[in-house]
């Protein structure tokens, strides 16, 4: 268990490296993030109450390399120590869980992948998994045909005075439930999908991360997910923001320092949303001749995307 209240799980076995992130207080399988690589292939996951509710494939060898190194030197830190003491139970410097079975043969007996967790070290059937969940995300959205966003912090924008009328509304569509809304971290009522908060100051008992996510909420400048704004497309099905909006986010997070924050930041920040955009005024042609040459110009401001900072 960290100071700031997650509790982080290392696991290794052969060629597989895991990290485990949930948050103290709450049921180990209540919120959690499950991110496995082989060196060449990450795959980041997200559990809410047990179920995968969204996952990310990357074929990004920096970021892989970036986790698998990590763990290795978690595990390495841990094997020094074994060795040292010669203990079989030791209680690390921030108290943090490390298994393996490709440790050294002097305390291999000692440290073994507990059976519960061999299930989800199969990084194959974990990416089948996700591709699984993206079809049936994909095919939630198209027969709803919303425009919000799955797992951004903020699809919708809500004001003091439209947040009652927002809850209102929300009722009276006979309270449908999809994926998208499972997602909203647990102590918080404005970190998700949709929020359920009754007024602008209704928080929830993660106060400090909820008022981050409140006021990420009321960010003005963004591209709704499968539309079309600042003459650029959004493909993806998630809601793009400025980038000034996610910076004022992640340093919010940052500074409140909590489990449930820096649990949030990695999820926006490293899984769910990479991305983000700038406006740049550029001089566009408004109206051409008959033989294509301009007639008209004007400025204009676009959006070019730009990525994130990892958190």
């Amino acid at each position: 268990t960290l100071p700031d209240g997650e509790i982080v799980t290392y696991l290794r076995r052969g060629p597989i490296s895991a990290k485990q992130t949930s948050i103290r207080g709450l049921p180990k399988d209540f919120l959690m993030v499950r991110q496995l690589t082989d060196g060449r292939e990450l795959v980041q996951a997200i559990y809410n109450e047990g179920r995968l509710v969204d996952c990310d494939l990357s074929s990004r060898k920096i970021e892989a390399k970036q986790i698998e190194a990590e763990i290795n030197h978690m595990m390495s830190t841990l094997n020094t120590t074994v060795y040292q003491n010669g203990h079989k139970n030791i209680n690390w410097s921030a108290n943090i869980k490390l298994s393996s079975t490709n440790t050294s043969s002097s305390i291999n007996s000692s440290w073994q992948v507990p059976r519960e967790n061999l299930r989800w070290l199969d990084i194959n059937k974990l990416t089948r998994q996700c591709l699984t969940s993206h079809d049936r995300i994909i095919s939630s959205i198209v027969k709803s045909r919303s425009r919000r966003s799955l797992l951004s912090i903020k699809p919708s924008r809500h004001s003091r005075n439209k947040v009652q009328k927002s809850r209102h509304d929300h009722l009276a569509k006979g309270k449908k439930i999809h994926l998208k809304q499972k997602l909203i971290s647990p102590g918080t009522k404005w970190c998700g999908p949709s929020n359920r908060a009754l007024r602008y100051g209704d928080l929830g008992g993660f106060w400090q991360a909820d008022r981050c996510c409140r006021k990420h909420d009321t960010c003005k400048l963004s591209i709704p997910p499968f539309s079309n704004e600042y003459s650029s497309l959004n493909t993806g099905p998630f809601t793009l923001s400025h980038c000034s909006c996610d910076r004022r986010f992640r340093n919010c997070l940052k500074m409140a320092d909590t489990g449930a924050s820096n649990l949030v930041g990695k999820l926006f920040f490293n899984v769910v949303q990479t991305k983000c955009f700038v406006l740049k005024a550029e001089k566009i042609c408004t109206k051409r001749s008959w033989w294509g040459k301009c007639q008209k110009h004007e400025y204009k401001k676009l959006a070019h995307i730009r990525n994130n900072l990892s958190y």
